[in-house]
This record gives C-alpha cells, structure tokens and sequence, in this order.
C-alpha cells in the first residue's frame, strides 16, 4: 500500500513539471559494411562527449563505436561470460567518461571508461541476483538502477542506487 502511494505521488509529481521544447539540429545515419559493423539488433545508445555514438548489440552480444558522421570505428566485446565479453547488452548510459551497459543475459551491469585509445574499456562489473530493467549513471560512483530487488526479510524495491567504490545499495522506493 505505502509503495502504491509512493507510485502515485510521483505520478502527480512528473504530470506537473513544465514541458522543454526540443530544437531539431541534424540527422546521422550509422553506416557500415556488413560485417562486425552490421547492427542487427541494437539496444538504447549512448553518445560521449566528443561524439562518440555507443551501441550495444543484443543479437551480436557487442558493442558498436561509431564517429560523430556515423562511420564505424570499432566493436567492443563478444558472445560470451568471460572478461570483456557481454551475452545481451541492452540498456546503457554514458556520463562524464562513464559507460555502463545492463547485460541482460548475465544478469550484470558492465561499467566502462573513457579512453583516448579504445576509446572504451570494461573497468567493473555488477553482478546482479533481480532482473534489472533500466540504468543510469550519476555523479560520482553512483548508478541509478531500476528492477526488483528483494531481500531475506521479505522486503523489495524497484527503484535503488549502487555506488561501485563503497559497493553498497540505497533503497529508494
């Protein structure tokens, strides 16, 4: 009852905030070759800063770089559970030099960084005992994470933060 009230406060609460008109800039069209390059089934993307495009490919079990003109540069990871290796990357964000994908088929959240030459690279990895449906990073070592998580006691909560230095969870609703 109490996390029902909760859901329909913040209904109320999101039904109130002022609309943003968006301005529409520019088209890219993410171009490739066929081969690794090929998107077969690509998930949410994430773009950094100096316009990187992130793609993670759940049929490919990889993620796809593409430059800011949409070329392909490179992929990141393959099919499997070992280090740098993803089973089916979905959801992701990117936050000032921070990448991390939910990899639905571990049942994990990889976290990358942001580097000159890779561009990417895996430095930490969440395991995860719930299904996780959405992610997104915050400031400092903070994710947002959204899913079900219940512990021994019988409580659950759908909505929580996990900070990757501390490796603590904050129960949010």
């Amino acid at each position: 009852m109490k996390r029902q009230i909760i859901s329909i406060l913040l209904l109320l609460l999101a039904s109130s905030l002022p609309a943003v008109e968006l301005e529409f800039i520019d088209t890219v069209t993410l171009t490739g070759g066929g081969g690794d390059d090929f998107l077969k089934a690509p998930a949410p993307f994430a773009v950094t800063e100096d316009g990187f495009y992130l793609v993670p490919d759940y049929k490919d079990a990889d993620i796809k770089i593409f430059d800011l003109k949409g070329k392909f540069v490179k992929r990141v990871g393959s099919k499997g559970h070992g280090p740098n290796e993803l089973i089916q990357p979905r959801e992701s964000d990117y936050l000032e030099g921070r990448y991390i994908v939910l990899d639905m088929g571990r049942r994990a959240y990889m976290l990358y960084t942001r580097d000159k030459e890779s561009i990417i690279k895996q430095t930490d990895m969440l395991r995860s005992m719930y299904m996780g449906n959405d992610v997104s990073l915050m400031k400092g070592d903070n994710v947002l994470l959204s899913g079900y998580k219940a512990d021994k006691e019988g409580n659950h909560w759908e909505c929580f933060t996990y900070d990757f230095k501390t490796g603590q969870y904050q129960h949010l609703a």
